[in-house]
């Protein structure tokens, strides 16, 4: 199994996308060697059917 270095994660990583309250909106589960840039891309690509979202969305951490 892959393992991501910097967090230990044996075998996967979760890319969440939360509102201000810590409510899920959406999930992605990737192999850890995907990195997280490249795990954010497919959370957007993922959101991009939910337009209403994108148009709220005024800050994002990482």
């Amino acid at each position: 199994m892959e393992q991501d270095r910097g967090k230990g994660v044996k075998g996967r990583k979760r890319h969440k996308l939360l509102d201000t309250l810590g409510g899920v909106i959406i999930v992605v589960v990737t192999a850890a060697q995907v990195s997280d840039q490249a795990g954010a891309r497919q959370l957007f690509q993922k959101l991009q059917p939910r337009q209403r979202w994108l148009q709220r969305l005024t800050r994002d951490w990482g």
